[in-house]
């Protein structure tokens, strides 16, 4: 394993080509095999005890499975980067290859000083010529465009009164003998015919005009002999596809033959290593049969490598010693075990459920401990986790039963503030509204599942006293923030509660100081000049001074917030300080 790891270190750190990404990919199918036979002969183990369940199976990575990974993410990132810089250059190709292209018709056009459009035109072909790979959808369209262009060269520029009769006869004479090369070819069956007729098919375009009688019945000659050339083409392909249906075949026959060995029990080393031989022949047979179609052949091919994958699974699992991982797993769970006697008879109850719940988190992570104590040490280990759950369930049941007495209180403290009579004097009213909120958060915590309903109807009476004394919005407001956040003092999660308030009011800051900005940003607009009782002036700076005000307020509340929290702080730790001290 170790050495092929190195093997595909060596190959993502080279330089990427065909050959090597092919490579690569081989290879990292080998090593992912590998690892899914360890991974399928360890869920195995797992599952020989009845306790444990599939889904319950999540076995740490080893240091090689996370090597393994790296370096496929560093072939993917590379292998990504390759293509995109391929499709760069071939997109860049593609656009010199356009540009080209016109220049060429540019001077199609051109009548004065052929010499010179002739030099032109011979430096557009060889830089033409010399460019790259284009995107493969594409090049077959420009290579039409780019034949085109040539014949408009030649044929539209009136070149023949510049050209001398006897180039025109050589080029005849050279189109004559390439016809001539082309129904050699549909009559000869030579290898590379393909490759051969477009070689041809190139230089026709490239030997130059010919005398303007001779092209039609010389370019029908040619496109004949290209004719009967591409049939041939035709029916070798379709023999190909032939061919590679029989190898489809051949294949199938192979995969028959390495399912039915994959699903041979051998009982003892020497019918293992028979199964063996035949199962190393028939892969030996299968890289020697050619390529089937494209799909079918990725589909057999995933059915054989799964065949084999089962057969060597198997051998694995036969031939592997994991006794010494099954001791190390015990001795992980016996630690876990005293960790979680350690802790079940803690009160703390929110730290310690956690410390239990990642114990319980870590003991799924680890394998099987060997069969005859397995049982046993989950046994033990539920035993503790359930005692501190029990006893945590029972404490929480105790402290509910507490608050109804005090949702009790506060029931009674509605009914006496709904007949409260409030001072019409302004500061009276306030000392009374203040006296009520004292006297309710005075009264300890009520049940969770009424604590919205008794704060809501508390509220609504504020309310309406606080009107009945002829308290300003901007008051009403303030007290509507304290009796909120003295509420939150009284859940046993105010530190969360108010945390979150505090984070909703930030928030809200940030937001006006962004408006502030663009209010700001406006005065920009009035120069100097303007008159010092522009509305559109006035109405900005009011804005500004609002938003300022707004701010300064929300600051505020943030930092009553922050007292309040001290305040409470201050009173639990005294009042822990007191208990202790009697007790």
């Amino acid at each position: 394993m170790q050495e092929k790891l190195s093997k595909l270190s060596e190959l993502v750190k080279s330089e990427f080509n065909k050959e090597v990404i092919a490579e690569i990919k081989g290879l990292i199918e080998q090593i992912q095999s590998e690892f899914d036979s360890q991974r399928k002969e360890s869920l195995a183990e797992f599952l020989e005890d009845p306790e444990n369940k599939v889904e319950d199976f999540s076995p740490v990575p080893s240091d090689e499975e996370a090597n393994f990974e790296e370096l496929r993410r560093n072939y993917k990132d590379k292998r990504k980067a390759y293509t995109e810089q391929r499709a760069k250059e071939e997109k860049e190709n593609l656009e010199a290859k356009l540009n080209i292209i016109d220049k060429i018709n540019s001077i199609t056009d051109a009548e004065e000083n052929i010499s010179k459009a002739f030099d032109i035109f011979n430096e557009l072909k060889e830089k033409y010529n010399g460019i790259g790979r284009i995107p493969g959808d594409k090049h077959k369209e420009i290579q039409n465009s780019y034949f085109a262009a040539v014949d408009s060269f030649y044929y539209h520029i009136k070149i023949y009164r510049d050209l001398k009769e006897h180039d025109l006869h050589h080029n005849h004479e050279a189109k004559k003998e390439l016809v001539k090369k082309l129904e050699v070819l549909s009559k000869a069956g030579v290898d590379n015919h393909e490759e051969n007729v477009k070689q041809l098919q190139h230089e026709w375009y490239e030997i130059g005009p010919v005398p303007k009688d001779d092209y039609e019945a010389l370019k029908e000659k040619f496109d004949a002999a290209l004719e009967a050339n591409y049939s041939i083409i035709k029916e070798k392909r379709a023999e190909r596809k032939e061919q590679m249906l029989n190898n489809l075949e051949a294949k199938k026959k192979l995969l028959s033959d390495a399912q039915e060995i994959s699903q041979l029990k051998p009982q003892n080393v020497k019918q293992w290593n028979k199964a063996t031989d035949a199962i190393l022949t028939i892969q030996k047979q299968w890289k020697e049969i050619g390529f089937g179609p494209k799909k079918e052949n990725e589909e057999v091919w995933a059915s054989f490598r799964a065949a084999c994958d089962t057969f060597f699974d198997a051998k694995a699992e036969y031939f592997k010693d994991y006794k010494k991982e099954l001791n190390i797993n015990q001795q992980q769970k016996e630690d876990l075990c005293q960790q979680a006697e350690d802790l079940k008879d803690s009160t703390d109850w929110k730290d310690t459920a956690q410390k239990l719940i990642n114990l319980q988190k870590k003991w799924k992570n680890i394998g099987p401990a060997p069969k005859g104590v397995e049982q046993k040490l989950w046994k033990r280990f539920r035993a503790a986790c359930d005692a501190f759950f029990n006893a945590k369930e029972e404490s929480a049941k105790k402290l509910e039963a507490g608050f109804e007495d005090n949702l009790k209180k506060k029931e009674e403290l509605l009914m006496k503030f709904e007949t409260l009579e409030i001072p019409q004097q302004k500061e009276e009213a306030i000392k009374a509204l203040k006296s009520m909120l004292a006297e309710w958060s005075a009264v300890g915590r009520v049940p969770k599942s009424n604590l919205a309903d008794i704060t809501e109807r508390f509220q609504t009476v504020l309310d309406a006293k606080m009107k009945a004394g002829g308290v300003e919005k901007e008051e009403l407001e303030h007290s509507k923030f304290t009796a909120r956040v003295q509420s939150a003092l009284l859940d046993k999660d105010f530190e969360r509660i108010l945390a979150k308030e505090k984070r909703f009011l930030k928030e809200k800051i940030d937001e006006f100081k962004k408006q502030l900005i663009q209010y700001e940003n406006n005065l920009g607009f009035f120069n100097n000049t303007s008159s010092k009782k522009n509305p559109l002036l006035e109405e900005a700076k009011k804005k500004i001074s609002a938003t300022n005000n707004a701010i300064e307020k929300m600051l505020d509340q943030m930092k009553y917030i922050d007292k309040s929290i001290r305040q409470k702080v201050k009173e639990s730790v005294e009042t822990t300080t007191e208990e202790n001290t009697e007790a």
